[in-house]
């Protein structure tokens, strides 16, 4: 679990994601809805990784130590 916040940390920091996030917040003139769109792409990356999470517990997918 820690060696997931840590790459997820490393990805969020990386400029072509930092680019991306600060360009869509930029759009919006309101701090509060700039913190609603980042906070919903963040949630967005949270929902996938949980979704698949899922999936591999539910159906005991096997994953292989390469991935």
């Amino acid at each position: 679990m820690g060696l997931g916040i840590v790459f997820g940390l490393k990805h969020a920091t990386e400029i072509d994601h930092v680019v991306a996030v600060s360009t869509v917040v930029s759009e919006h003139r309101n701090v509060w809805r700039s913190a609603l769109v980042g906070a919903l792409w963040g949630a967005g990356h949270t929902l996938s990784l949980v979704v698949v999470g899922v999936i591999v517990l539910v159906f005991r997918v096997a994953v292989p130590p390469t991935v």
